[in-house]
This record gives C-alpha cells, structure tokens and sequence, in this order.
C-alpha cells in the first residue's frame, strides 16, 4: 500500500501545467465574431410587458331566421317538398297491398295501418302547412289527426284492389 500513496502523493503534487494545461491568462483572445461564450449582460431596469391574455374567439351566434323571411327566401318552403311525393307514393302503394282481401272487407293488420294513416296525416299536415296551418298544440295535435284520420278511413272510405273491385276497410282486432 504504500507504493500506491507514493504514486498518488506524487500526482496530487505536480501542477496542472506539468501535465499540458494552459492557464487563463495563456489562452489566445478569440475575435468577437467567432466567440460563443455567453457574455455577462446586465439587467434591465425597465419593466416588462405581462403577457398578453389568450386571445379566443368567443361564440357569438347568428341571429336566427324568423319564419316569413324563410318562406320569402325559400318559397318552396310553404309548400310540400317535391321530393317526398314519389317516397310516400310507393310506400302507400306498398301499404295498399298488404290487407287480406275477404268478401266485403279490406282487412289491415293493426301495425300497417297505423303506418298508413301515419303516413297520409304526415302528408296531409304538410299540405295544410302550404296553405298555411299549423297544429296549436304540436304533438297532441298530431295524434288527434291521425285518430280522426283513421276512423274516417275505416267508416266513410273504401279499398279499391287491383282489379278495381271495393271492400270495407277493417282492422284486425278492431271494431
């Protein structure tokens, strides 16, 4: 052990120098232009700017369109949409074939006729909206139509089938 203090003794006593390392003062000046170490700036006194708040647009909805200036824009508005007529024009006929043709009566499972008569008051309320009605009180309204509408096909009209020949209209299960 002791040749090793000697060597560490030994070391530890010799200056930087006796190994190759140039003190400060020996270092060459870099030129400005090259030099990249971080020079010591001194603080500013003036105060600065807090930063600015976010920036967010804030939602400012369009105002809405009140229903005369539609139906003035869009004329076709008032009227029944043109393009649901030839929809409803085979889901009917499609619906007029489905009853179970007896002697006198036309008979309608309950489920299709209920999609009938659906289908024929949801038509029917958009004509009269074209001429320029409304139900006053929406969805009871609705229903209302659609029981008038239904016991008036069943009581004052008749089924016609392909070969042109009349029958009651009747539902199963009902009256």
């Amino acid at each position: 052990m002791s040749d090793a203090k000697k060597i560490v003794d030994s070391i530890t006593n010799k200056s930087l120098e006796d190994y190759g390392v140039k003190t400060k003062s020996e270092v060459p000046d870099i030129p400005a232009f090259l030099d990249r170490r971080q020079t010591h700036v001194q603080p500013t006194t003036a105060k600065r700017a807090p930063a600015s708040k976010s920036k967010a647009k804030t939602y400012t909805p369009k105002p809405s369109t009140s229903r005369e200036q539609y139906i003035k824009q869009f004329k076709s508005a008032q009227t029944p949409s043109s393009a649901v007529r030839p929809v409803l024009d085979v889901k009917l006929s499609v619906l007029a074939k489905m009853p179970v043709l007896e002697q006198t009566d036309a008979v309608f499972d309950p489920d299709l006729y209920d999609e009938m008569v659906m289908e024929v008051s949801r038509y029917m309320a958009d004509v009269m909206e074209g001429a320029g009605f409304v139900y006053r009180h929406g969805a009871s309204d609705s229903k209302e139509l659609r029981k008038l509408l239904g016991e008036f096909i069943q009581t004052r009209m008749a089924h016609i089938d392909l070969s042109g020949r009349r029958r009651f209209v009747a539902v199963k299960g009902g009256e």
